[in-house]
């Protein structure tokens, strides 16, 4: 099947074929964006150039295209330094859409897993190499039974979701974290961009249908965490693009004493529902019964404590001074 047989279909998907491709677009031209950044993506560059008519409508206006390229490079750096510590983890990249991060970052050890629609995921594989020990899921992020798909393992665990979280509703990603936390336990990872709502309509990409999607912005920094998850720290967009809009995010942040556009860093803080459940049915699980063993031996009288026989009292031999 050719590249465009595949494009149709994804690009059917409207706006959300817009988030997929924008981004793409961005990264393969990041040297001519954000040549200070030193910021190159040739896997970007390489599909680019493959089916550039098609994706030349989602390049986005410069500002739009630096602010992607800059959250790309800080996600790059945090999911590094995860892995630096972790080589063998396990990289969930939820909504990859046409990512090219396992070919950045990959170690050679890690396992990878991309979920996005099934459409996207037929582009990806018609557009990515293979790789054995990387898996492309076809699933509604956030429906029902999506996390199952997955079948994640026990190991460190990393969850990006680039680009997701900007988008959904802020009931989806109560939901998409809830199911995470019940699946991975404790000391799993999650890395997210945020925008505040001042600067969320202007990162939002360019309309090409009526359904393009816009960005969700935040208000309060306590919106950036769920129940079950615990923020970690917060890692500012804007100091990576450079003047002058690294000197803009400084004044609002001050102003509105939030972010105006990050990376959010979770870890998970609640036990998976398996663990969970074993210990509700060990709490509620009334004690046996003692066997009649150990009844008869709590029944037998114990022994009486004897005395060691007192010392005879002293001769009166031994009473004289010598």
């Amino acid at each position: 099947m050719t590249v465009q047989a595949v494009l149709r279909p994804a690009m059917a998907l409207g706006g959300i074929a817009e988030t997929a491709c924008a981004p793409l677009v961005a990264r393969a031209l990041a040297a001519d964006v954000a040549p200070d950044l030193g910021f190159r993506d040739r896997a970007a560059e390489t599909i680019y150039r493959s089916i550039q008519p098609e994706l030349e409508p989602h390049r986005a206006a410069k500002p739009v295209m630096l602010a992607m390229i800059a959250t790309t490079w800080v996600i790059d750096q945090l999911v590094g330094s995860f892995t630096s510590r972790h080589p063998h983890a396990q990289i969930v990249d939820l909504g990859a859409g046409l990512s090219t991060r396992f070919q950045r970052i990959d170690n050679g050890m890690l396992t990878w897993i991309d979920v996005d629609l099934p459409e996207i995921v037929s582009l990806r594989e018609t557009l990515f190499p293979f790789c054995d020990r990387r898996h492309v899921i076809g699933a509604d992020i956030g429906g029902p039974g999506w996390i199952d798909r997955l079948e994640l393992r026990r190991a460190p665990t990393l969850v990006v979701a680039e680009g997701l979280f900007a988008y959904a509703s802020a009931e989806t990603m109560t939901a998409v974290l809830a199911d995470l936390a019940a699946v991975t336990g404790p000391q799993t990872e999650l890395l997210y961009d945020f925008t505040s709502r001042l600067i969320a309509k202007r990162l939002s990409p360019r309309a090409t249908s009526a359904d393009t999607p816009t960005r969700r912005g935040i208000r309060r920094q306590k919106e950036l965490t769920r129940e079950g998850w615990q923020l970690m720290s917060i890692h500012p967009v804007y100091e990576a693009m450079g003047l002058p809009y690294s000197a803009i995010g400084l004044v609002l942040r001050r102003l509105t004493r939030l972010c105006p556009h990050g990376v959010a860093h979770l870890v998970c803080t609640a036990a998976p529902v398996v663990e969970r459940e074993a210990e509700a049915a060990t709490a509620s699980t009334p004690p046996a019964p003692p066997t009649r063993e150990a009844a008869d031996t709590r029944a037998a009288p114990r022994p009486a404590a004897t005395r060691p026989p007192a010392a005879p009292p002293p001769t009166a031999r031994q009473q004289l001074p010598k």
